[in-house]
């Protein structure tokens, strides 16, 4: 072989080298700074993918009715959101009581119900405790989400019950509140397909809040790691802030959910606490940051 041609292949090779090398610092970055808490430094959302404010949906039918638990509920129409880690729009109904309720947009799905209205608040703290209330609050729960979902297929996360005091004609009165989430978990991290039930120690539905159950069935496999992505969010939480002149000191996740976005990507919503130094006075500061990782096929 001539030394033309060695050369030849030589600056072949060096050329390609050099492009895989430049795709390397070129690759699309799948993670996005979505939220600040808590911050003084200044530092800004990269993208808005939940605003959680509400908004006129002008598509949404302007009356709504359907019979839960043998009660029928009629409402109008009052206004629309995209929650947090939701891939859908809540169409939000309230009827002549104040009874509030919500439904997933284009379907007949009911995804909230709020029986907590005035005459609730004037009514059930007065009325009897049941016997072993938690435990009957906890089995409505359960025969509740059956409605919904398969139970066996999540996780049940019981919250701390919450007390509150009334006092009605110099007498003191007392109402406990038990929450039930059924969670379901993919790779060990929870996911936004959950479901939320509210019951009273009078043994009845304070409120309902339906997920998105059901919204990872036709995702399709996907091959992702977890501890991938939060290594990777830890160097860009480093640079960021560094960008602002802060060194980070600590960091920490709080949380994770595999959530679907409104555009129906799969993607990893990571909530982490942080410390962080400034560099000019070296003030300490904790924050707060939460990305969004999507996740490719």
């Amino acid at each position: 072989m001539s030394k033309k041609m060695i050369y030849l292949k030589i600056i072949i090779v060096s050329l390609c080298l050099l492009a895989l090398t430049g795709c390397s610092f070129t690759k699309k970055d799948n993670s996005f700074i979505i939220d600040v808490v808590n911050d003084e430094t200044n530092m800004k959302a990269e993208l808005s993918t939940w605003n959680e404010g509400y908004f006129e949906n002008k598509s949404a039918p302007q009356n709504k009715e359907f019979i839960f638990n043998d009660v029928t509920y009629t409402g109008v129409y009052e206004q629309s959101i995209i929650r947090k880690w939701e891939s859908y729009t809540t169409n939000i109904y309230v009827d002549t009581n104040g009874i509030e309720f919500g439904f997933k947009d284009n379907t007949n799905q009911l995804v909230l119900l709020n029986l907590m209205n005035k005459n609730f608040f004037e009514t059930e703290p007065y009325k009897e405790d049941i016997i072993n209330s938690d435990e009957y609050a906890l089995d409505l729960a359960k025969e509740i989400a059956e409605s919904y979902i398969n139970v066996e297929e999540y996780e049940l996360i019981i919250d701390k019950p919450v007390t509150r005091e009334k006092i009605k004609d110099g007498k003191k009165y007392y109402i406990t509140y038990y929450t039930f989430t059924f969670a379901k978990k993919i790779n060990n991290v929870y996911t936004s397909d959950s479901l939320a039930v509210k019951i009273t120690s009078k043994g009845n539905l304070a409120s309902l809040y339906v997920g998105d159950v059901g919204v990872f069935d036709n995702i399709g496999q996907k091959a992702f790691s977890i501890s991938d992505i939060t290594k990777a969010n830890e160097k860009k939480i480093i640079n960021a802030y560094q960008s602002l002149n802060y060194n980070v000191l600590e960091q920490e996740v709080d949380y994770q959910r595999l959530v679907v976005t409104p555009e129906g990507k799969l993607a990893l919503y990571s909530s982490n606490k942080v410390s962080v130094v400034a560099n000019k006075d070296e003030t300490l500061l904790k924050t707060g940051i939460c990305l969004l990782t999507y996740i490719d096929s």
